[in-house]
């Protein structure tokens, strides 16, 4: 299961991570083992950071500080390549930060397009 690498501790006392399971458990359309791993491999060996400067449109990167799949460095180096990109780093959430703290995503999402 990789829920550990998903989501940080704070999920355990919400009664959320039931629900995660159910779905997941009914979820038709699981990658089976090998799809998981020739995904990894295309991740691996896709390198297109040279093109990132070339993005021109307003760009939000948001990482959970607590994400161990793609740690906060990564999302730094995005953001710092493409011209005027946001970053911002939720103080709480790890890489599933989407189903952890949706609320606080929300208003970042919001607060973004409000600049736009």
């Amino acid at each position: 299961m990789r829920l550990p690498w998903m989501f940080t501790d704070k999920i355990y006392s919400t009664g959320v991570i039931e629900q995660i399971i159910n779905i997941i458990e009914n979820y038709p359309y699981l990658p089976t083992p090998q799809g998981l791993y020739h995904q990894s491999q295309a991740i691996i060996h896709s390198d297109t950071s040279n093109r990132i400067t070339q993005i021109i449109c307003p760009t939000l990167v948001v990482v959970g500080k607590e994400d161990i799949v793609t740690p906060v460095i990564f999302s730094e180096q995005l953001a710092n390549g493409i011209p005027n990109a946001e970053l911002v780093v939720l103080e709480h959430g790890g890489h599933g930060f989407l189903v952890e703290f949706p609320d606080t995503v929300v208003k970042v999402m919001l607060n973004f397009l409000a600049k736009q």
